[in-house]
């Protein structure tokens, strides 16, 4: 995977300065996979995950498709001052990251922070029981 990563960050407390000692390190990123991974029958994986989860990386072109729709996830990898592009394919969808940002975003954080909010409401309630 490394020899195909395009695109890497730390994401998530680390990333934001909100990390305590019992927070993991997240890490993002995209690839681009090489032709004969992708010329064949068998369809190419889109995203590849740790077995632990703290490292997520999709395949560019999947990306993207995240990024046109203001996916937070995705946003986040493209903004957080921790990106670096690791070729000049990454390179390039870093020139092109303002291109992601439009109305999408009100819809897709506001639907992100409610399902937050849901869910530490959650938390709450079943640490009174």
């Amino acid at each position: 995977l490394r020899a195909c990563t395009v695109l890497e960050a730390t994401v998530g407390s680390r990333a934001w300065g909100l990390a305590d000692e019992g927070s993991d390190t997240d890490v993002r990123g995209a690839f681009l996979l090489p032709f004969s991974w992708t010329g064949g029958l068998v369809a190419p994986p889109l995203d590849l995950v740790s077995a632990d989860g703290s490292q997520t990386f999709w395949e560019v072109e999947k990306t993207i498709q995240q990024a046109l729709r203001a996916d937070p996830n995705t946003l986040e990898l493209l903004f957080v001052p921790s990106v670096r592009a690791l070729d000049d394919a990454g390179q390039w969808v870093l020139d092109a990251r303002e291109a992601f940002v439009s109305r999408e975003l009100f819809g897709s954080f506001g639907r992100y922070a409610l399902r937050q909010l849901d869910a530490l409401t959650k938390s709450a309630r079943l640490a009174e029981h």
